[in-house]
């Protein structure tokens, strides 16, 4: 269980969250919506314990993440922040095996088996400041999921992949709550958030404007309020459809 309890944080003097409350558990895919300046990208670094609220507190387990000793943290909690670079020309392979330096291992087949996840095993010796950046990407993914950890939070992870990868990009964090592990994911795209994620925390102006099932938080008076768009909404083999339409002129 990862939990905030009214959560406030600053940057500068700026006050970017206030009043924070929810409580988040391993088995579902949680997205964080909103619009550019919102809070998002924040929210989600605190819950990784790499900012320091202004009030209220991050908790995981119980325990507040703060006094967390930090192997213990980077063993439960794996953090990819929003167009992450790689600045060494280190191997493929070589960059997935960072993320075993928590457990102090490299075994091989728990790296082979994250860079297959997300299709980049035939790149594994390929150095990675040369690869494109959508394959960038799904590398530094991997690096994240070799650790298998208790919770991933991944900031627009879709940014710059193709619509293939995208989809088994979702794919994959959908799987990996089915099979007991805690997904939160920042996204911009409201048709991967309807379809996707079990539940979305929608955030405005640094506050939590909604929390529940997309069907609840999704709804046209809040996307209006929070997106200023209006959307068309259809149905496809069971699985909802939302596209944004137009935006709303005042």
């Amino acid at each position: 269980m990862l939990e905030t309890i009214d959560l406030s944080l600053s940057l500068g003097e700026r006050l970017v969250l206030q009043g924070i409350t929810t409580t988040l558990r391993e088995g579902e895919v949680v997205g964080i919506l909103g619009a550019n300046g919102s809070g998002k990208s924040t929210l989600l670094s605190a819950l990784a314990g790499l900012l320091e609220p202004r009030g209220g507190e991050v908790r995981l387990q119980g325990r507040a993440l703060r006094e967390m000793p930090l192997r213990e943290r980077a063993r439960t909690l794996a953090y990819l922040p929003q167009g992450a670079e790689c600045h060494w020309p280190l191997s493929v392979e070589a960059v997935v095996r960072l993320g075993r330096l928590p457990f102090g291992d490299d075994e091989t087949y728990l790296v082979r088996g994250a860079l297959k996840a997300v299709d980049v095993l035939d790149l594994r010796e390929r150095i990675v400041t040369e690869l494109s950046g959508g394959e960038r990407a799904r590398v530094l993914l991997a690096r994240a999921l070799v650790g298998n950890p208790a919770w991933l939070l991944v900031d627009e992870p879709g940014a710059g992949l193709d619509a293939n990868h995208q989809l088994a990009l979702m794919e994959l964090l959908r799987t990996r709550a089915r099979a007991g592990g805690g997904v939160v994911v920042v996204l911009h795209d409201l048709g991967l958030a309807a379809r996707f994620c079990d539940r979305l925390l929608l955030l405005g102006q640094g506050r939590l404007l909604a929390d529940g099932p997309p069907r609840e938080v999704l709804t046209d008076e809040r996307l209006r309020t929070a997106h200023g768009v209006a959307v068309y909404r259809a149905e496809h083999e069971g699985e909802p459809v939302l596209v944004p339409w137009q935006r709303w002129e005042e």
